[in-house]
């Protein structure tokens, strides 16, 4: 066989694969493309629904649901009474704890009062 000839094949058998490559990737590219989705509510006018299970303002149902079951049978009535009762000793300790630092402050400030200046 001549060896022109066979340069000559063998190029066009390397065009010919390089060409069916390249239409291959652009077939499959495009077919993609065209292929729906598997979400059938893709093109559903309510797409910007939330979920079902979840209320205004973030308020979950699902998690009202599980607070309740945690509640141990406590009333509404039970649980704000322990709040005001938690509240009001929270207040009173830091009213406690403010007054204890100022006076505090008042003791300190006094001492310098009545100490001798040592520069004199």
């Amino acid at each position: 066989m001549n060896p022109l000839r066979s340069l000559v094949s063998t190029s066009l058998t390397l065009v010919a694969l390089a060409s069916s490559l390249v239409l291959a990737t652009s077939a499959q590219a495009q077919s993609s493309r065209d292929v729906p989705s598997n979400d059938p509510f893709r093109d559903s006018a309510n797409t910007g629904d939330r979920d079902p299970m979840q209320g205004e303002g973030g308020l979950d149902m699902l998690d009202i649901i599980h607070r309740s079951n945690l509640s141990g049978g406590q009333t509404l009535e039970d649980f704000r009474s322990g709040q005001e009762g938690r509240l009001n000793h929270a207040a009173d300790d830091f009213r406690r704890r403010q007054l204890e630092l100022i006076r505090q402050q008042n003791a300190i400030s006094t001492d310098e009062l009545e100490s001798p200046n040592p520069e004199n």
